[in-house]
């Protein structure tokens, strides 16, 4: 449903402002968006972390690569705004008009950055990444106020604050917030029934109940604690997917961040010990729908939940032996790979049960997974 969706708003109505599109239709560009730049943001982390900082050809490549993706989904996101409108039975000019707000709002800061560049080569390019992060919490849709409030929250926590600090970012801040905040609810407003004047009921694409969106659905809404019952490969494959896209964003980025910049500010325990509770605060919400999930998974093997917990015993039974032999050979390359060996041998042998098909028909944990779905 995901990708037909994404093709309907991509291929079929790509500049098309007029017409009626569903939340789902809407959902699924935004989010397309989201994972596309959560992709790009973790291979940069990934390399920065191979070669121990990110160079300037790796950022200006990922920079240059956001700024193509977002003028590519710029028209078609701003046409499904209008048909998102148009599903509502209202005009597109409301939209337009918060969006105009939303970049006059920006433009306090952006003058001031303008001000202090002074190098034309880095003007320019400095300039074109705050023009694309003033479009940027408009193209994600529901996830840009999020993460503009997540930066409003913990930036404060880190970074030493002056007396310009609430007029050029505070209050800009907040204003761009409850703006898309209120675009997001226009955008998530159930649309009329039947034909209305801007055209009939948008098409609607039917679920196989394998693909993305059923697999978060049933983990966050119907599953969020769930630990009996069954899930199939691509449900349990589809939400670690998602779950790691999100982690990467909310916790892992913001995390980068306070070890960045801990070496050149001097933050308090007390700050230190918040700003790292709320950034892995998006990992506890999803622990446990994931460890649920996990379980459910390893039932649809005929496994019981209990084997994870021999399996997390062995892992640590294994890491300890293999700690020991790298201690016992003095960091030797053998005892580097025994040491490797021990910690992946089980890792793989959960891999594998994950991977493998669950069993055919019902078993002693429920009916098969694949035979329906709910959404």
């Amino acid at each position: 449903m995901f990708r037909q969706y994404v093709r309907h708003s991509l291929i079929r109505h790509y500049a098309d402002f007029h017409g009626r599109a569903s939340r789902m239709e809407y959902l699924c560009l935004v989010s397309l968006c989201f994972m596309i730049r959560a992709l790009i943001r973790m291979l940069m982390q990934i390399l920065g972390g191979m070669f121990g900082t990110i160079s300037l050809s790796v950022f200006s490549f990922g920079t240059a690569l956001n700024i193509l993706i977002d003028l590519v989904l710029l028209v078609p996101i701003c046409a499904v705004h209008a048909r998102r409108m148009h599903d509502t039975g209202r005009s597109a000019a409301l939209p337009a008009v918060l969006i105009g707000l939303i970049l006059a709002v920006n433009a306090i800061p952006f003058s001031m950055i303008f001000k202090e560049l002074s190098q034309e080569s880095v003007s320019i390019f400095l300039l074109l990444e705050y023009v694309r992060n003033m479009f940027l919490p408009f193209l994600m849709g529901p996830y840009g106020p999020v993460q503009l409030l997540q930066s409003l929250v913990m930036i404060p926590l880190l970074v030493p604050g002056n007396e310009n600090d609430f007029l050029f970012q505070i209050l800009p801040g907040m204003a761009s917030i409850l703006l898309l905040g209120l675009l997001a609810w226009l955008m998530l407003r159930r649309g009329t029934e039947g034909d209305n004047r801007y055209g009939p009921a948008p098409e609607t694409f039917h679920d196989s109940g394998r693909g993305m969106v059923s697999a978060v659905s049933n983990c966050l809404i119907h599953g969020y604690a769930r630990f009996s019952g069954r899930a199939t490969r691509s449900e349990y494959w589809w939400f670690t997917f998602v779950s790691m896209l999100l982690v990467n964003v909310f916790s892992v980025s913001w995390l980068n961040v306070f070890f960045v910049n801990s070496h050149f500010y001097d933050v308090s325990t007390v700050r230190a010990a918040l700003f790292i509770f709320l950034a892995l605060l998006p990992q506890l919400a999803l622990f446990l729908p994931g460890l649920a999930v996990l379980v459910r998974r390893l039932h649809d093997r005929e496994k019981s939940g209990l084997w994870l917990v021999g399996m997390l015993c062995m892992m640590l039974v294994a890491g300890f032996i293999g700690i020991w032999i790298l201690f016992e050979s003095y960091g030797s390359m053998g005892g580097t790979v025994i040491c490797l060996l021990c910690l992946l041998v089980p890792c793989c042998l959960l891999m594998w049960q994950l991977i493998l098909p669950g069993t055919r028909g019902p078993n002693r944990y429920g009916p098969n997974p694949r035979a329906g779905h709910t959404l």
